[in-house]
Order: C-alpha cells, then sequence, then structure tokens
C-alpha cells in the first residue's frame, strides 16, 4: 500500500495463540517467520517483506513482542530495516503504529533526528459484524541540529468490521474478519500536503493479517497478500 501506509509489516502467522489473556488474532511466539508480498493494480509484484518475530516477552496481563522486517523492491533490492512492537493484554492486542509508516519512504530520512508521538491501534478478540474499533494516529518530527524539517502525520479512522469472508493466498485458505478504516496523511508545515485514501484487512484466527487493500476515491490502489509462513 502507498500514501505513507506500510502493508508489510502487520501479518503473524502461528497456530500458538492459548496464551492467557492474550487476542487470538495475533501469535507472538519468537521465531515465527511470515512473508507478505505488494501488488499493483494489475497484479504486478511491487514489494516484499520479510518478517521475523525476535524478541518475546511476558508483560502484566498479556505478552509482548519485537518484530524486524526488512522491505525489499520488486528485484530483491534492500530498501529499509525496521524493528516494531506489538503487544497483547487482557484479551486486547495492540499494533505499533510506526508499523504503518512507508519504510521506502522512511528511508529518506536516514540520518536526522526523528521525534515520534503515536499510539497503538487496538484489535480485541472478538471482532463482530458493524463493531466500531478505536482509532490510532502517529506524528513524526524529522530534523537537524535543532531545526524542524519535515512532519508526517497518519491518521486512522472510521474503523469498523465488515463482516466476515474464507480468501485464499499463497499461504493458504482462511476464515477472516474484513475491517475498513479511513487514512489521512498529512506531510509538511506551513503547506501540508494531505492525501486521503481508504484500507480493507482480512484477518484470520491463529494466523493474523493474510491480504489487505488500499483504496483512493474509491478505487483500489494495490494490496497485500501472505505469502509464507514459518511457525
Amino acid at each position: 500500500m502507498k500514501y505513507l501506509l506500510l502493508f508489510v509489516t502487520i501479518l503473524f502467522v502461528n497456530s500458538i495463540i492459548a496464551q492467557d489473556g492474550c487476542s487470538p488474532y495475533y501469535p507472538l511466539k519468537k521465531g515465527v517467520e511470515y512473508d507478505m508480498e505488494s501488488y499493483d493494480t494489475k497484479g504486478k509484484l511491487q514489494s516484499k517483506s520479510v518478517n521475523k518475530i525476535i524478541d518475546s516477552k511476558e508483560i502484566a496481563n498479556g505478552m509482548e513482542a519485537t518484530i524486524s522486517s526488512e522491505v525489499m523492491d520488486k528485484k530483491d533490492k534492500p530498501i529499509n530495516n525496521a524493528e516494531f512492537t506489538f503487544k497483547c493484554q487482557n484479551g486486547v492486542f495492540s499494533v505499533d503504529m510506526q508499523s504503518f509508516l512507508d519504510q521506502s519512504q522512511m528511508s529518506a530520512y536516514e540520518g536526522m533526528d526523528v521525534k515520534v508521538d503515536a499510539e497503538y491501534l487496538d484489535i480485541p478478540g472478538n471482532l463482530e459484524k458493524g463493531q466500531k474499533l478505536k482509532d490510532g494516529y502517529i506524528k513524526l518530527t524529522m530534523g537537524n541540529g535543532g531545526a524542524t524539517l519535515m512532519t508526517m502525520t497518519v491518521n486512522i479512522t472510521n474503523r469498523m468490521v465488515e463482516g466476515k469472508e474464507s480468501i485464499t493466498t499463497p499461504a493458504g485458505t482462511f476464515d477472516c474478519s474484513i475491517i475498513s478504516y479511513d487514512v489521512e496523511s498529512v506531510m509538511g508545515a506551513m503547506m501540508p500536503i494531505k492525501i486521503k485514501a481508504s484500507s480493507k484487512e482480512w484477518y484470520s484466527e491463529g494466523v493474523g493479517m493474510v491480504r489487505s487493500e488500499s483504496y483512493r476515491k474509491g478505487k483500489l490502489q494495490g494490496y497485500t497478500l501472505l505469502t509464507r509462513m514459518v511457525k
């Protein structure tokens, strides 16, 4: 997905979800690996990511995991590496909003001082059609030598469970819950550039997100699929 969103860092695949108090939609076991591939509207590969849970630990009423993600272009040329934190407490899974940033664009700011203000994006364990979910946001301020050079904000709003559907990806066939939401990305301060989009994501219990689609003005811009999983 384009427009400052990164599809390639939010997929987890494992059947081990029996930890007390954790959402059934995401495993948090160290060593789990999963790959995602992003395509344009014509089905041509644009980028992919190789992801691995490199650390997992118990926290109060749940678990926390650190995921390493290597993003590559369609020719397997490395674009960027990043790490993100995900946690599950009291039956609610929370996604680090930094995972929604387009890491290929973020690599342009390497070497700058980056300040991050963000919320976690929640995914409850009991998704039902018509259910409204908590919004999220992330704001980055990039600077150098104490001077602000660029600001970037991504707002996720109107999150809702659309229903359930069975879908197939290269990794298998999955029974999923569908979550939709709106996205507004704002870059700059004096003359901000705003980009509005929307997205749909398919989540399967014990697997995580297996497909996502990006839209702008109601037209499909691209999609991402889970292509490999190692438990």
